[in-house]
């Protein structure tokens, strides 16, 4: 799922970088630095969510009864 979602943003990050915005006008020839942290930001956030979405299936489908506490 990360994976996925790694490569959608990959491709609508530069589409959204190269169509839509002049960072080196604004922040010059630290405009990279900018795009590159950014750019890691969005990746971090997108591997968290895979890495939940990942444990909820994994501990939502091994459910039996070691769940219960022992009274």
């Amino acid at each position: 799922m990360a994976a996925l979602l790694t490569v959608i943003a990959s491709i609508g990050f530069d589409a959204f970088i190269t169509g839509f915005t002049k960072y080196e006008e604004v922040y010059g020839g630290i405009s990279a630095l900018f795009i590159l942290m950014l750019f890691l930001f969005i990746l971090s956030l997108i591997f968290l969510i895979g890495f939940e979405i990942n444990a909820a299936l994994y501990f939502g489908a091994k459910k039996d009864d070691t769940d219960i506490p022992i009274q």
